[in-house]
């Protein structure tokens, strides 16, 4: 009598070169991949605000009705009767 396999004794030598033939082709998509897209970053005037931007637009807008120079405002905290400031 010819002494027979079990399916998984059958299925377990075709376990690893399954496996290698998995990773070959996940490391071939990967270098293709690679090669054929371009991963750098295309920074241009439109990156942060388009020029159909809505709020770009009234900003625009409103300065062209009101033109002034750029103003700094200065908060400032602390008591106001301390000597050096009333001097």
């Amino acid at each position: 009598m010819a002494a027979t396999q079990s399916p998984q004794t059958r299925l377990s030598r075709y376990y690893i070169p399954v496996q290698a033939g998995l990773i070959l082709a996940a490391a071939l998509l990967i270098g293709l991949t690679l090669q054929t897209v371009h991963l750098t970053p295309k920074i241009d005037a439109s990156v942060f605000f388009g020029d159909e931007d809505p709020q770009l637009t009234e900003d625009r807008k409103i300065y062209k009705i009101f033109p002034q120079q750029e103003q700094i405002i200065i908060n400032v905290e602390g008591k106001i009767n301390s000597p050096p400031l009333s001097g």
